[in-house]
């Protein structure tokens, strides 16, 4: 598969989250401050380039994810998020992506080709041969487009096999507090400039692989406009009256989950490192809990005894770390495991983002498992 011209840098760099994220439903990123959509979604994407980098795609999937729930417009987060689904043979969820880059840009001769590599792998070929058709002369997918096209007219056509993603030289990553959607390509005449480092290979339905120009990257959103200031040192500001808005700590990796315990200290899981942090009551910061039983940690919730549930999004797991430190998996087999919460009996329930479920995990009934 060629990943295009938007997506060498738009795809060039790997994981973090909260997704940090994860993926926080469209709605709720849409009650935010209007001022905070545009960054925040650059902000998403940007971590999305990150986790790329870093070897982490599906880091890179939730963070892109993340981007397009904020802003649906953002047509390179949802370009880029079609690729690594398609890159992981899910073909069904890459087609709504390219659909939404068409939407934006109609024209967009990437996502057209992309699409109907996808159409065609899931046995869509009408609508494959419609998007391949809109491939113009002077585009490097021409020559594949016309090949692909003359084997589905002689009803030849193959599944798709997506080569490994290549990693390629990414771009500088942007400063989220400015953004500038990017510019539509409009033929004749593109307004886009693109450099020349392939992204990924080109893709292969024959047994003689026709000769394709590789695509160039596309460039990342341009935000090189005048900032947008979010209060005198570019920060949260507050809005309402009487309000105060300050930073407590710093130095966290991709930070998620946040719980307190019964003495007052606050746990931070590090989505990106793999660890919890605690911040205690007198404003130090150090490293609660790290290893093996920690991947990609998201939810937290403390019980009545200050045991730390641990929701981990990258291996499906429940983790409980005791007070001291010392984390055990209590529970497996998660569809990306999202956030906690006990209710007064000490149950466990957990949101699976995955398949859009709660689990509920019957705990030992004793004290220590009731909420606080």
């Amino acid at each position: 598969m060629v990943l295009s011209k938007r997506t060498a840098t738009l795809i060039s760099t790997q994981a973090a989250i909260l997704f940090l994220a994860g993926q926080q439903c469209r709605a709720e990123a849409q009650s935010q401050q209007p001022a905070a959509t545009p960054s925040a979604a650059v902000s998403m994407y940007n971590l999305g380039l990150k986790a790329y980098k870093e070897g982490t795609p599906e880091s890179a999937i939730i963070f892109f994810t993340r981007a397009c729930d904020i802003n649906p417009d953002l047509a390179d987060a949802q370009y880029n998020l079609g690729v690594l689904y398609q890159s992981q043979k899910r073909c069904r969820e890459a087609i709504p992506r390219f659909q939404e880059v068409i939407r934006v840009k109609p024209m967009d001769p990437d996502a057209h080709y992309q699409l109907a590599l996808c159409c065609i792998d899931m046995g869509q070929l009408a609508e494959a041969r419609t998007h391949l058709q809109t491939i113009a002369p002077n585009n490097p997918h021409f020559a594949d487009s016309q090949k692909r096209l003359s084997m589905l007219d002689g009803q030849q056509s193959a599944p798709t096999q997506v080569q490994p993603v290549q990693p390629v030289q990414p771009i500088q990553a942007a400063q989220p507090q400015t953004y500038q959607p990017p510019q539509t390509q409009v033929q004749p005449q593109p307004t886009t400039s693109y450099a020349q480092t392939p992204a990924y290979p080109a893709q292969d339905y024959t047994q003689q692989p026709p000769a394709v120009t590789p695509p160039a990257p596309h460039p990342a959103p341009n935000l090189n406009a005048a900032p947008k200031v979010y209060g005198s040192s570019g920060g949260p500001t507050a809005v309402l009256a009487n309000c105060t808005v300050r930073v407590i700590a710093t130095g966290f990796s991709a930070p998620a989950g946040l719980a307190f315990d019964k003495q007052g200290n606050l746990y931070v899981a590090n989505f990106m490192s793999s660890t919890v942090d605690r911040v205690n009551v007198d404003g130090s910061r150090s490293q609660f809990s790290s290893g093996s039983n920690l991947k990609g940690p998201i939810g937290l919730v403390v019980d009545g005894s200050n045991s730390l549930y641990v929701a981990n999004y990258l291996s499906g797991t429940v983790a409980r770390i005791s007070p001291s430190g010392v984390s055990t998996i209590i529970a497996t087999g998660f569809k990306k495991p999202y956030y906690l919460t006990l209710d007064k009996d000490g149950n466990l329930f957990v949101s699976q983002q995955e398949d859009n479920t709660v689990v509920r995990v019957t705990l030992p009934k004793t004290a220590a498992a009731k909420p606080m």
